[in-house]
């Protein structure tokens, strides 16, 4: 894939590392596996930066307001399919 003049980052990249990073990868683990995905040399900087973008609004997701009760419901079943000939 070429990349434009001017431009650092691929589309879609920054959606890939995010994800990778909410799963729990490191930002060393991170750039392993974009290597052996995608064959694209990434530096750890460009990684931290992508996380550190989101940071604000992890820690406002972190910090809300939470609802007094919270409605759980189990579900059991028992599913019995028999074949008649």
């Amino acid at each position: 894939m070429l990349v434009p003049k001017r431009q650092s980052r691929i589309d879609g990249l920054d959606q890939n590392i995010l994800s990778l990073y909410a799963k729990g990868m490191s930002v060393s683990d991170i750039k392993m596996q974009i290597q052996e995905l995608y064959g694209a040399e990434i530096s750890e900087s460009l990684i931290s930066r992508v996380t550190d973008n989101i940071m604000d609004e992890v820690r406002s997701w972190q910090h809300r307001p939470l609802e007094s009760i919270y409605a759980i419901i189990y579900f059991d079943a028992l599913v019995v399919i028999s074949k008649t000939r």
